[in-house]
């Protein structure tokens, strides 16, 4: 089957490249478009042959590519033009968060991953479910800038994770028009009018100045102008229709609704962290992490001397790995969960977090997280072991009502590691 999949793929936006190294499969990227900035190894090992609605036509067909994704109607030309050569096009043209994570499966598709994706967008969807029941009934009205001259207000999945993020898009009959020459406010006072609570710029290409927005002919009548709520997301992190979007893009929302709603209503409805405040996010394993992982179980003292933890792992990559999962603090591996399901079982191996960010709720929400997606493929009990004299560990699985059950644990080695 891998024989007849693209191993010679070209990106011309930001948002593929992302997600196939997310998916672990970027062996098969040959060339990127040149703004490419997530994840950060990609720019610094793969050829630039792009811009957004320009690219090298002559590199790319040097590079040989099996298959070139796009998006949108920007990038048609580039599209014809390798088509004419014979060069097979996939162009995408999402503009919405369902767009984003029927990208995200596509792709997974494309590079033999489906499953991987079809999980990664699972979580997802968990998240978004859960941010949407805590939605607090009091909710900031919020001006997103995706542009300063002209002003431009968002695109569709911006104000989509603004509503998700519990806030409420100030220029919700914009956000559906798909060219941002659409999406420009004519008359600047409208925005005045509308006295947003929450002001954020993304200014693509260049530094937010809140200063600027602050000094704009009466918009220092606008509530969040007077108060101080003007906040800048890096447009990698949310303008880009990928994983950025739907992770970082939408962390740092919730971070900024939820800081209002403590200084605005003192009842924020997500607790914000303070032993820890940088995002703890949960995805699933990737090649790259093997090292990480390693020295995680290592500091946490899960590795065994009969046990070859890179054969474990290979192990599981062979088999499965849409339930071996990470959790990660702004790029850093701190804690694991090696799952599995059987048909008649689940199985959990591996529950480790690092000691420095151990005492936060971390391996909670691992757990909780591997029993929703074992609930939705109709796992009906999940088993696990632990060692007699690990009395503590007990104690935590008890916490979140696992029982000690009368029976015998057996054992019988087939492949010696070591």
């Amino acid at each position: 089957m891998n024989a007849y999949l693209p191993n010679r793929i070209i990106c011309l936006t930001e948002e593929t490249t992302e997600t196939i190294y997310m998916l672990g499969e970027q062996d098969r990227i040959v060339g990127i478009s040149g703004f490419t900035v997530r994840p950060p190894e990609a720019r610094k090992e793969k050829p630039k042959v792009s811009a957004f609605t320009s690219a090298k036509i002559d590199k790319i067909l040097d590079l040989k590519p099996d298959l070139v994704l796009g998006f949108s109607d920007l990038q048609a030309d580039i599209a014809a033009e390798l088509i004419r050569s014979g060069i097979d096009v996939y162009i995408f043209n999402q503009r919405s968060v369902a767009g984003i994570l029927q990208m995200i499966t596509t792709v997974g598709s494309l590079v033999g991953q489906s499953n991987k994706a079809c999980a990664w967008v699972a979580s997802i969807e968990t998240k978004i479910s859960r941010l949407k029941k805590s939605t607090p009934d009091s909710k900031p009205v919020i001006y997103f800038e995706e542009w300063d001259e002209p002003n431009i207000s968002g695109i569709q999945w911006v104000a989509e994770l603004i509503e998700i993020a519990g806030g409420i898009d100030c220029f919700p009959e914009l956000s559906n028009e798909s060219l941002a020459k659409d999406r420009i406010i004519a008359e600047p006072m409208e925005v005045v009018k509308r006295n947003p609570d929450i002001i954020v710029g993304s200014w693509c290409g260049k530094k937010f100045r809140p200063d600027h927005v602050a000094a704009r002919p009466h918009w220092n009548e606008i509530k969040a102008v007077q108060n101080q709520q003007l906040h800048e997301i890096k447009s990698p992190n949310i303008l880009q229709p990928g994983p950025a979007a739907l992770t970082d893009g939408l962390d740092q929302l919730c971070e900024i609704i939820d800081q209002w709603q403590i200084d605005h209503t003192n009842q924020p409805h997500r607790t914000l962290k303070k032993k820890d405040s940088s995002p703890f996010s949960i995805r699933i394993f990737m090649e790259r992490d093997s090292d990480a992982v390693i020295q995680l179980w290592q500091e946490c003292q899960l590795t065994v001397p009969w046990n070859d933890p890179q054969k474990d792992i290979q192990r599981k990559l062979n088999k499965d790995s849409a339930l071996f999962l990470i959790g990660e603090i702004n790029g850093e591996v701190v804690a694991s969960l090696m799952g599995g399901y059987d048909g008649h079982r689940g199985w959990i191996n591996y529950l480790a977090v690092a000691p420095k960010h151990q005492k936060n709720g971390y391996a909670k929400k691992l757990i909780a997280y591997f029993e929703h997606q074992l609930a939705q493929q109709g796992c009906p009990k999940i088993n696990l072991q632990i060692r007699d004299t690990n009395i503590e560990v007990q104690k935590f699985y008890q916490s979140l009502g696992y029982e000690t059950e009368k029976s015998v644990s057996m054992g019988k080695r087939l492949i010696t590691d070591n």
